[in-house]
């Protein structure tokens, strides 16, 4: 699918996670708590990290604290299939829908077919494992994707998103952050309502971009499951088997001209998770592995899933697997296996505009490469 390549390409730009191995004085047993014993101290562990200060962290005065009711571990799977969705999604996007205008590449992945309105432009495609796009005539590819020469401006992240600042973007329109939030949500929330989309989406960031003399919005959903957030940051090191999720789209003028997701993520074998690590011991934990001099301003603390593919319900019995077979691009295959555990993520300023992420999972320290300089990473 043509769609397909150019999404991909966005996957790039994000923040890549450093894995490593912890001291013995790091890989000393976290302290726990219970998950509820942490909702009814809520306000209390608010309070104690926003007074949370060391050497190269110090927290906001809004940060902000978030995790669900429950929390689960265990095995989850990218669905399959979803392709058969595909009348029921097009048909909502274009109210005189004809399969005429349907056509399918049996040599492109996610498995699945595309779609082009003659009468508005609008070209939509669906995948086996998840994915849709949408895409306006309002959108030009090559003159809207960050990575060809366009200047970030700004990044408004999760505490910020009801700002009041605008911007004029095409056609002379005047939209502000808090509404460019408001028209993605809806969107997402009307794609994910009608669709069968098991995941739900929520605007967490909105990076502020400029072209000529024209501004754009690039929106950051975050996909959850079972309603906890899943870590959205791709790593890029050689050997990982982590992956994220990922969902966005782009405010040109006074509507979504593009919108993408890449996967869809079902619970397959799982259990409730009763005790996790103390936020607190988690930030310090990681506190303790970053250079003394970072300067880097706590925002947010989440708790939220880590995948890690382990594996394929259907890979062949000589270990191949026909799916990647004919995508060399794709992250996500249908019926991959992930396994999944909590993850603490901590969203922090680098300087005045630089949103970075840092995570604790498992004992093992999770970095933004773009924070760490190469000389300080384990």
């Amino acid at each position: 699918m043509k769609r397909i390549m150019a999404f991909a390409g966005v996957m790039c730009v994000m923040l890549a996670l450093i894995s490593s191995g912890c001291s013995k004085k790091e890989n000393a047993e976290s302290k726990k708590i219970s998950i509820t014993r942490l909702s009814d101290r809520k306000n209390e562990y608010l309070t104690s990290l926003k007074n949370f200060s060391t050497k190269n962290i110090s927290a906001s005065d809004d940060l902000v604290l978030t995790f669900p009711k429950k929390v689960y571990s265990g095995k989850y799977i990218c669905t399959s299939g979803y392709q058969r969705n595909a009348r029921k999604l097009f048909s909502h996007y274009v109210s005189d829908y004809s399969q005429k205008n349907e056509t399918l590449n049996e040599n492109t992945y996610p498995t699945g077919p595309d779609y082009l309105d003659p009468e508005t432009g609008l070209e939509m495609s669906i995948g086996c494992n998840g994915f849709f796009s949408y895409n306006t005539e309002d959108f030009d590819t090559k003159k809207y994707f960050p990575q060809n020469n366009n200047k970030l401006i700004k990044t408004y992240s999760y505490n910020e998103l009801d700002s009041d600042d605008h911007y004029t973007l095409k056609g002379g329109k005047d939209i502000s952050v808090s509404e460019a939030r408001r028209l993605a949500q809806e969107f997402a929330d009307d794609f994910v309502g009608m669709a069968d989309f098991g995941n739900g989406l929520r605007v967490s960031r909105i990076n502020l971009y400029k072209t000529g003399q024209e501004y754009y919005y690039q929106i950051d959903y975050s996909q959850s499951v079972n309603g906890m957030d899943i870590l959205n940051y791709t790593p890029k090191y050689v050997g990982s088997d982590i992956v994220a999720p990922m969902s966005i789209a782009f405010l040109v003028s006074d509507r979504v001209a593009d919108f993408a997701v890449n996967s869809l993520i079902e619970p397959y074998k799982t259990k409730e998770v009763k005790r996790i690590t103390d936020p607190e011991d988690a930030t310090e934990r990681v506190s303790r592995r970053l250079a003394k001099n970072m300067s880097l301003r706590l925002k947010r603390v989440s708790l939220e899933y880590c995948l890690k593919r382990i594996g394929n319900l259907q890979e062949s019995k000589d270990g191949e697997e026909t799916d990647r077979e004919i995508a060399g691009y794709s992250t996500f295959y249908q019926a991959d296996l992930y396994e999944v555990t909590p993850c603490w993520i901590l969203s922090v300023i680098q300087g005045s505009k630089r949103l970075c992420q840092l995570g604790w999972r498992r004992g093992i320290c999770l970095y933004s490469a773009d924070i760490i300089p190469y000389h300080q990473m384990p």
